[in-house]
């Protein structure tokens, strides 16, 4: 049973969720989900249970990058379902990355069993910070037509096909 506003479970949820991530500790994080909660992340796909959490957090995204933050904004929600914008960013360990930070902005959603996250999923716009890192152009390619592959894929977009109509 909920013990506080949605407003304010939302709020301590992304914060926990960004102070996760900032402290390089997907152990944590993964503590937010259920048992079985997935995380479907923009690059490295979807990690399901703690332990891939964990992972994907310590070694895919520290094993290219360091320096995370990441700020989420005006979240939205119910019981079950919570909305937020974000601002992500991060100094990238890629060879061709700038000096600089590089960074994008989203939308995460978030399902909820109780206080637990139940399933992560977000709504980026990474095109260009990928550009800004330097990828050969057949690389952004292949990684912006998965992500148009994705996007295609669920089912609200049956209606949007020809097979659909």
């Amino acid at each position: 049973m909920r013990t506080e506003p949605i407003e304010i479970l939302s709020r301590r949820i992304f914060r926990a969720f960004s102070d996760a991530v900032a402290l390089h500790d997907g152990q944590r994080l993964a503590r937010l989900f259920t048992e079985q909660g997935t995380y479907t992340d923009c690059f490295y796909g979807t990690a399901t249970g703690h332990e891939q959490i964990a992972r994907l957090i310590d070694r895919e995204f520290f094993g290219t990058a360091d320096d995370f933050r990441w700020t989420f904004h005006d979240p939205v929600g119910s019981s079950e379902l919570l909305y937020a914008r974000y601002a992500f960013s991060y100094r990238s360990k890629v060879a061709t990355a700038p000096a600089s930070r590089v960074g994008f902005e989203g939308v995460a959603i978030v399902s909820l069993h109780g206080e637990q996250i139940a399933s992560y999923r977000e709504i980026a716009n990474t095109g260009p910070m990928l550009a800004s890192l330097g990828y050969a152009s057949d690389h952004l390619r292949k990684i912006l037509l998965r992500e148009n592959q994705r996007v295609w894929s669920q089912p609200q977009f049956r209606s949007h096909t020809d097979a659909g109509e």
